[in-house]
């Protein structure tokens, strides 16, 4: 009798182990996938959020090939000595608003990029683009706003009494342009592009 007591009684703390072990186990799955949803549920948001911030940007800005092109000004210089070189790029915007805006320029191997806020001073390297050059002092960058289109003059270099003075976006060869809308703090994918071809007439 003594020893089938002893045995059941061993066979009830094992029994009783076992419930609170798989209990304990439990609870445990329960604390960790508690964890694991604090911690992804936001992060999915935020990238969801992110995500379909620049999907909104599809087909909403463009450039506009008309004033996306290579500039070369003479300014009574010999035609093999271009006093002002540079490029226009040309952007339009559907119901969109950018926070910045980048403009990516490269050919031959190398490229520049350019970062336009809104309210930045214009400067010699990138300013607005008016039909005379140097009309005053630079009027301060703005991005297009909603069902907007704007022009930026990115400058290359000056040549002045055989003296050359290069800019800072100087490209040897520019080939493509590229741009890229800044929205909510997160840059977007590229959302057009165009091989540059030289300014026609009158631009």
């Amino acid at each position: 009798m003594v020893k089938k007591s002893l045995i059941k009684k061993e066979f009830d703390k094992r029994g009783i182990s076992g419930v609170v072990e798989t209990i304990l186990l439990i609870l445990l799955v329960v604390v960790a996938i508690g964890i694991l949803v604090a911690f992804l549920v936001p992060f999915v948001n935020k990238n969801l959020d992110q995500a379909g911030t620049c999907l909104d940007t599809l087909n909403q800005v463009k450039l506009n090939p008309a004033y996306t092109c290579y500039y070369k000004i003479n300014m009574n210089n010999p035609p093999q000595v271009p006093r002002y070189t540079g490029v226009l790029v040309g952007v339009e915007t559907g119901k969109i608003k950018m926070d910045k805006l980048l403009i990516v320029i490269s050919g031959a191997g190398e490229s520049k990029s350019i970062e336009v806020v809104n309210g930045a001073a214009g400067s010699m390297d990138l300013m607005m683009y008016n039909k005379n050059l140097y009309a005053g002092s630079q009027p301060a960058l703005e991005l297009p706003g909603e069902n907007e289109g704007k022009t930026y003059r990115i400058h290359f270099n000056q040549s002045s009494s055989g003296i050359t003075t290069d800019f800072k976006y100087k490209l040897s060869k520019v080939e493509e342009v590229k741009i890229a809308p800044i929205i909510k703090g997160k840059q977007c994918d590229v959302a057009d592009h165009l091989f540059i071809a030289d300014c026609p007439e009158g631009v």
